[in-house]
């Protein structure tokens, strides 16, 4: 009788450090959170991989997205989430820079969240609308010094990343920039296309078909080296420029209390996905790399990260609007 209770115990805890191996019809389904609107670069690859995952994880995964307050209506969201590996966060690298925009936040964007794992990398393009004068940042930059028309930017939420590389441009050209901060990357880009704004800074996915359709110009690119696909285009230090983040990247986080076993059994599928041929290929096409790797890689970098714009926020002065 005690054998029996022991393997009964020792079943149980199989079960709750792998969530697969309970019985389907009795879990809830996995829910990925996205802070962004639909049609983004963390959208479409949260997506995927919610696709993906859902095999070898045995569960069904649905993807949300709660858009508002620069991620912070989703971070908090998932930082008070039931801790059982139900509830995701899937992040890009504005993640680390909110605390230092928002010192009052409910959470903390560090302590209050587990590593699940990167997954993926892509450089940035500044793309900007076809009538705007200039056709490089150098040429845009020096047209609205010598006509004294600020020009306009599509930020994708105040301390995204691309919010802050616009503040330092500002900081380090001189030149005026009036921003306006929309939900997401996708809406933004929507209103340079349409002409009501100059500019935005675009992730490849998203950026690129616009320009090769001839929908938008590329000003320049934020790799350290230029493009393959976009070999005309500078980059933002061949314009001249220093400082710039040179990579998104983007991640998956989960509840800072979730059990180690089911972070490591999450991280291990994960890894598995980005290692696929035929993920690595849509990536490609995305202009964005797969990053498998240990989770410790991702906590580094958000450590590393929040410090880095912790001073960027604090010497130029940032503040949330």
């Amino acid at each position: 009788m005690k054998r029996r209770t022991a393997l009964s115990a020792a079943a149980l805890a199989m079960i709750a450090a792998f969530p697969s191996l309970a019985p389907a019809q009795s879990l809830a389904p996995i829910k990925v959170i996205v802070g962004n609107a639909p049609g983004g670069i963390s959208d479409i690859l949260a997506r995927l991989m919610a696709e993906q995952l859902a095999a070898p994880l045995g569960r069904t995964i649905i993807v949300e997205n709660k858009p508002g307050a620069a991620g912070n209506i989703a971070a908090d969201l998932v930082a008070k989430a039931v801790p059982d590996g139900n509830t995701l966060l899937f992040i890009y690298n504005s993640h680390p820079s909110i605390k230092s925009l928002y010192p009052q936040l409910p959470f903390d964007p560090i302590a209050d969240f587990r590593s699940m794992g990167l997954v993926a990398t892509t450089p940035y393009i500044l793309v900007a609308n076809p009538g705007l004068a200039g056709n490089t940042l150098a040429e845009a930059v020096a047209s609205a010094k010598r006509t004294g028309k600020p020009l306009t930017f599509a930020s994708p939420g105040v301390g995204s990343p691309q919010h802050l590389m616009i503040e330092r441009l500002k900081h380090q050209a001189g030149v005026p920039i009036t921003v306006a901060h929309y939900k997401g990357l996708a809406p933004g880009q929507a209103d340079v296309l349409a002409g009501h704004v100059d500019f935005t800074i675009s992730s490849v996915a998203i950026g690129l078909p616009q320009v090769l359709a001839g929908k938008a110009k590329a000003l320049a690119v934020s790799s350290a080296e230029r493009l393959p696909r976009l070999p005309n285009v500078p980059t933002v230090k061949e314009s001249g420029y220093e400082g710039f983040v040179t990579e998104g990247w983007l991640a998956l986080l989960l509840p800072a209390k979730t059990p180690p076993a089911i972070a490591a059994r999450y991280n291990d599928e994960l890894n598995k996905v980005l290692s696929k041929p035929e993920i690595k290929a849509k990536l490609d096409q995305m202009g964005a790399t797969p990053t498998p790797g240990a989770a410790e890689v991702l906590d580094r970098i958000l450590r590393d990260e929040s410090a880095m714009w912790t001073k960027v926020v604090k010497d130029l002065g940032i503040k949330p609007e």
